[in-house]
C-alpha cells in the first residue's frame, strides 16, 4: 500500500498493475494569476505553492474554448466547468485575456462579455454531447448526473459563471 493513497483506490489497481498518472506543468503561464499556500501533512509535513483556484478555472476556460482536438470531445474539461461553478469559483477573465493573447494570437485590446459569450456560445454549439459523456463515464460513480447535459444545459451556465473582470 502507497503512503497517502485512500484504500479505495489501492483496491481498485490490480497488484502488480503499474499506474501511470499524467502531470503536466504551464512552465509559461501569463504572469497575471495569484498563488496561495498549501500545508500538507502527509507523507511529510510541507508547503506547496499552488495556482489560486479562480486562475485555474481561467485555465480551464482557455481549454474548453481553444483546445484543437478535432473530432475528439473532452468532456472531461466541461465537467470540471460544471465543478468550478458549483463551487461559486470567480472566472478571472483577465488572466483568461492573457491566456487569449498568449496562444491564440488573439490581438484585440479587451475581452468583453459578449465576445466571451459568444465563444462559449460557440463551443457548445461544435460539441458532441454523447461523446463528452463518453469521456467522463469512465471517472464518475453515477453517470445518470450526465443526464442533464444537453446544449440548453450548458447555454444555462454560462448565466451561472461568477465573473471577476480584474
Amino acid at each position: 500500500m502507497q503512503v497517502g493513497a485512500p484504500q479505495e483506490i489501492v483496491e481498485m489497481v490490480p497488484k502488480g498493475k503499474l499506474l501511470k498518472i499524467k502531470f503536466e506543468v504551464d512552465i509559461n503561464p501569463p504572469d497575471t494569476f495569484e498563488t496561495e499556500n498549501k500545508f500538507l501533512l502527509e507523507p511529510i509535513p510541507c508547503s506547496v505553492k499552488l495556482i489560486s483556484p479562480s486562475y485555474l478555472f481561467a485555465g480551464k476556460m482557455h481549454a474548453l474554448l481553444f483546445r484543437k482536438w478535432k473530432e475528439r470531445v473532452k468532456g472531461r474539461d466541461w465537467y470540471d466547468l460544471i465543478w468550478f461553478i458549483k463551487k461559486g469559483m470567480p472566472l478571472k477573465l483577465n488572466h483568461l485575456f492573457k491566456r487569449m493573447q498568449q496562444s491564440e494570437n488573439f490581438e484585440k485590446e479587451e475581452l468583453t462579455h459578449e465576445y466571451f459569450k459568444r465563444e462559449f456560445f460557440s463551443s457548445v454549439n461544435n460539441m458532441d454531447i454523447e461523446k463528452a459523456k463518453r469521456d467522463v463515464i469512465p471517472f464518475i460513480k453515477n453517470s445518470s448526473e450526465l443526464d442533464v447535459w444537453s446544449k440548453e444545459f450548458f447555454y444555462d451556465l454560462f448565466d451561472k459563471i461568477r465573473i471577476e473582470y480584474k
